[in-house]
């Protein structure tokens, strides 16, 4: 850089704050100073010719440094005391871009979001590293951040990474953060432990509704009270859950929020079969169906589906409930919705076990279990319950009671209830084991499955030759 112009130096190693790639108005904003666009503009154009950043192409250009060169320019921008300064401008453009996220998510095709959002997921990661930094009024930056990008980690399935990157920056909260700031940091979290960790979600979902009231925020106290009234219901609470959800459809009914609409009336559908309500949780999934497409969301359309089987599932008509359910994954399949696709795997796994179609069966909850492990916690234990039953149906008792014993102990401690295809699971490797297996024994197998870790209990499974089919 010894030869470069000043001002091309000084654009070069501003540059090194991006983490991957980075927008030419991410740029302009970060690199720049007040009313000189075309200065940068210029400045990395010259920079491009002499191979010191990277164009990448597509309809939306982006650039970025070799990491190599990053380095360099990024201990340039120390020497010149500007790390600071241009770490907060960083902060501030990513979190008024990712401020803008939800609103475009509610109403736009969720490929569209993601063409969007995916690209800056690298430049989010750096919330907890500003936090950490010596300027207090950065910590402030750096909850905005993370809370406004929680969402990405959400719609990309990264749950374990979102989860370790918001619980590095809730410590930041203090009695001088923005009550909307920390609402949004909490909703975002409790939103990426919902799977692994529903008391914790639940407190947190809880809190950040209990600061959207406090502020008047209507609208996102309503999103709240949908994951609210979902985590109720998994708990048994549905009295409760059917009073939280119907304030939430209540308030977004007359809004434009027609995916948090979505998860309302997907989530009331889902407690009235909890609660055998059948035509209920019928009408609840036929209104969910038509906001889901008139969003044009497949993977949203494919999750009804999933659930119309399970209605099928506790009516008693299993093959109804398996063509459903397959028709779910197959559509999970094409929007590449992780999470999604994970529950419809479970469900369909489920059916084919129960209505006695062991290989299929087993060959699909071989594929959940694999894809659960990126989110753990409870979509494992279910995984897990499906393979104690075809142990024993395979006549490994010991093994399926050790497993049955770590399940067990996951359900007790998280207080979820079973839906009804997984009680099903349940109830009938109670039933062999009772069959197969003195009390006390199976008593003690379980009790040694109660000391394990998650990754323990996916380690004995996959070990075991008895579950190989």
């Amino acid at each position: 850089m010894g030869c470069s112009p000043p001002a091309d130096q000084k654009v070069f190693r501003r540059l090194a704050i991006f983490a991957g790639s980075f927008s030419l108005d991410a740029a302009i904003a970060v690199a720049g100073e007040k009313a000189d666009d075309w200065d940068i503009i210029d400045a990395l154009g010259r920079l491009i010719d002499k191979s010191l950043v990277t164009a990448e192409a597509g309809e939306q250009p982006r650039y970025r440094l070799l990491e190599t060169l990053r380095l360099y320019a990024m201990q340039e921008l120390t020497a010149n005391g500007e790390s600071e300064i241009i770490a907060e401008r960083h902060a501030r453009y990513f979190t008024d871009a990712f401020a803008r996220s939800d609103a475009l998510w509610e109403i736009a095709a969720e490929v569209q979001w993601l063409k969007v959002y995916r690209p800056e997921i690298d430049n989010a990661r750096a919330a907890p590293e500003l936090g950490a930094g010596p300027i207090r009024g950065r910590a402030h930056v750096a909850v905005t951040l993370a809370g406004t990008a929680t969402l990405l980690w959400q719609t990309l399935a990264l749950f374990a990474e979102g989860r370790r990157y918001v619980d590095r920056v809730l410590p930041l909260v203090d009695g001088t953060t923005p009550a909307v700031d920390e609402a949004r940091l909490l909703r975002g979290a409790g939103s990426l432990w919902y799977n692994y960790d529903r008391l914790r979600s639940l407190a947190q979902h809880e809190r950040s509704a209990a600061l959207y009231r406090q502020i008047g925020d209507r609208l996102n106290l309503a999103t709240v009270l949908s994951s609210i009234g979902s985590l109720y219901a998994s708990l048994g609470r549905n009295t409760e859950a059917k009073a939280a959800l119907r304030e939430a459809e209540g308030i977004l009914s007359s809004s434009d929020r027609k995916r948090s609409l979505f998860n309302v009336m997907n989530n009331l559908g889902t407690l009235a079969g909890f609660m055998n309500e059948v035509d209920e949780a019928r009408h609840s999934f036929a209104r969910a169906l038509e906001l889901a497409r008139s969003v044009k969301d497949v993977s949203r359309e494919s999750y009804i589906l999933m659930n119309l089987a399970e209605v099928e599932f506790v009516l008693g008509s299993v093959d109804r409930a398996v063509a459903l359910a397959q028709d779910a994954v197959r559509g999970l399949r094409s929007t590449g919705r992780r999470s999604f696709l994970v529950l419809g795997l479970i469900n369909l796994g489920s059916y084919l076990i129960l209505r006695g179609d062991l290989a299929e069966g087993r060959s699909v909850a071989e594929e959940a279990l694999s894809a659960a492990s990126e989110e753990g916690g409870f979509v494992v234990r279910v995984c897990l319950q499906q393979w104690a039953l075809l142990g024993a149906l395979g006549g490994q008792y010991a093994e399926a009671a050790q497993l049955l014993g770590f399940v067990d102990a996951g359900y007790a401690a998280s207080g979820d209830v079973r839906q009804p295809n997984a009680q099903q699971i349940h109830n009938r490797l109670l039933g062999l084991l009772a069959t197969e297996l003195p009390g006390a024994d199976i008593h003690a197998y379980a009790a040694r499955g109660t000391r394990w870790s998650e990754a323990e209990a996916r380690g004995f499974r996959r070990r075991s030759p008895s579950f190989a089919g």
